[in-house]
């Protein structure tokens, strides 16, 4: 499972011996700290560096946590699995004042289900490796129709740029000279 070190290829996950033996006795993932990332893999800001990015671009499927790690991983065209869990009380809580369809950006930008979400107690070793495997083939039905739905959230997020020309639509507005309405920029 990823933390706020990103993805884990999914690799990693088909080596792993804890996986298998997880999926067969039925036991839970349990949070870990993730690894710290090299010094060299940061750049002055604490974030990723390119070389992190070429990495994930490089990736065959990736399990994720939810965030905008899923727009970078769409965006850069790698098919994911979103693994997410918290305390009970929280989720209780959270479910009754979060209304969304979906915890994963790239499903709400696509208004569709693209990325499964394997979300508390519905994530397990065996259901993430399995969700994995149908990612993995170049071919595959599942990889293919994600690609797809990253195709949708591509178009639906227009060029780089986004926030430049969301601010002059803003200005634009203020100054009377543009409506909010479908042909607002992004």
């Amino acid at each position: 499972m990823a933390g706020a070190g990103g993805p884990v290829h999914a690799a990693r996950l088909r080596g792993s011996r804890a996986a298998p033996r997880a999926a067969a006795s039925g036991s839970r993932l349990h949070r870990r700290a993730p690894p710290a990332p090299p010094e060299s893999a940061l750049c002055e800001s604490g974030l990723p560096d390119r070389g992190a990015r070429e990495a994930t671009a490089r990736s065959c499927a990736a399990l994720t946590k939810s965030g905008t790690i899923t727009l970078e991983l769409a965006l850069a065209g790698v098919p994911m699995v979103v693994g997410y869990r918290m305390g009970r009380v929280e989720w209780a809580i959270g479910r009754r004042l979060v209304r969304v369809p979906s915890i994963v950006l790239v499903n709400l930008v696509a208004e569709a289900p693209v990325v499964p979400e394997l979300l508390q107690d519905g994530l397990t070793a065996g259901r993430a490796a399995e969700a994995l495997e149908a990612l993995l083939a170049e071919g595959a039905p599942a990889r293919l129709e994600m690609l797809r739905g990253f195709d949708v959230v591509r178009e639906r997020l227009g060029q780089p740029g986004c926030s430049a020309r969301v601010a002059e639509h803003a200005v634009e507005l203020l100054a009377g000279g543009a409506s909010a309405g479908p042909g607002a920029p992004c």
